[in-house]
């Protein structure tokens, strides 16, 4: 995500998905990223994360599906460039190319423990 013509600056994370993915059960999980189809569905699990002025990044406790109420006391700038920057074909390749990864990295734990009770 660029700086924002305030100086704003947003990023996102999939830390803490990550984190509650791994406290799953495997089926659980595989549940939970089966419902991630589409770009816009990982904006409901992706973390917005802010900078203070000392540049030091925290979680803003809002997911990014949260971005119009969240930016609303911002200036219409900032508030316009983050529309256009979550609608952007970057942003959306992006996004899809989170999910393929999700889907791999639950598949692959499915196909490790699947092979450990096979063995077992």
């Amino acid at each position: 995500m660029p700086v924002l013509s305030s100086g704003r600056r947003i990023e996102y994370s999939l830390d803490r998905f990550h984190a509650l993915l791994a406290r799953m059960p495997l089926a659980e999980a595989e549940r939970t990223v089966a419902a991630l189809k589409e770009p816009n569905d990982l904006l409901y699990v992706l973390d917005v994360v802010e900078f203070d002025q000392n540049g030091e990044p925290y979680f803003a406790n809002v997911m990014a599906h949260q971005f119009e109420l969240y930016a609303m006391s911002w200036p219409t700038e900032d508030q316009d460039a983050l529309v256009t920057w979550i609608e952007s074909e970057t942003a959306t390749y992006y996004r899809s190319v989170a999910i393929r990864e999700i889907h791999d990295m639950v598949r692959e734990v499915a196909e490790r423990s699947q092979t450990l009770l096979q063995a077992a």
